[in-house]
């Protein structure tokens, strides 16, 4: 089963007025799909789906 959040999809319209906003939430999810910390590589684990804290 495929679970889509709510907030699963971002629509930039340089036109728009709060488009800065969307822009900046847009970058702020890429950098979460891309942080290093909480990866584990090559020892086996699996990281994903819970948060290790």
């Amino acid at each position: 089963m495929v679970h889509y959040p709510e907030n699963c999809r971002y629509i930039l319209d340089v036109n728009d007025f709060n488009f800065e906003g969307e822009y900046n939430k847009l970058l702020n999810r890429f950098d979460y799909l891309a942080k290093l910390d909480t990866k584990a590589y090559g020892d086996g684990d699996r990281s994903f789906g819970c948060s290790r804290g």
